[in-house]
């Protein structure tokens, strides 16, 4: 089973808007891993922002239920695990 692209493209709208940082900040989805046998899907994050990690942690709140929702009746019974790799930004 994969995650088609459309999917995930939706994924990353929702990530993007919960974390609501700013937009010189970079969020990606790394990769996605499903694991039938657990249930779970694995999303991995790479972020690059001048954000302070609290102002991150704050966009953490409620993200996994937003992103529960986004994947829908298909993956309904699989528990998303967002995994981030954050980096510090300084722009010009």
């Amino acid at each position: 089973m994969k995650i088609d692209d459309t999917l995930r493209t939706r994924l990353l709208a929702t990530i993007r808007d919960r974390l609501a940082l700013d937009a010189h900040s970079i969020v990606n989805i790394e990769s996605i891993e499903i694991d039938e046998e657990r249930r779970e899907i694995r999303i991995r994050l790479s972020i690059e922002t001048e954000a302070p990690p609290s102002r991150i942690a704050e966009g953490y709140f409620g993200l996994t239920g937003r992103v529960k929702e986004t994947l829908g009746e298909r993956w309904g019974s699989y528990f998303p695990i967002i995994t981030p790799s954050i980096n510090v930004a300084r722009h010009a």
